[in-house]
């Protein structure tokens, strides 16, 4: 089991997909979100987070994962 302390070995993003997501923020904060289409919503969040780090501008899929939420 990783040691939970070291933030190299934290979860920063899972998904139960009967029933919500939940992400790490920059400070080691969790939040959960439970909607309705939460697998949906768990890879908007992985596609968005995968954008910082990506060359090249995709859509804005936050976005499309807001209105999931209604």
């Amino acid at each position: 089991m990783a040691d939970s302390s070291d933030p190299d070995e934290a979860l920063d993003l899972g998904c139960v997909a009967a029933q919500g997501h939940l992400a790490r923020d920059a400070e080691g904060a969790y939040s959960v979100s439970l909607e309705g289409k939460p697998a949906t919503a768990f890879l908007c969040e992985q596609i968005a987070r995968s954008q910082t780090s990506a060359t090249v501008p995709m859509p804005d899929v936050r976005a499309y994962a807001k209105w999931l939420a209604d």
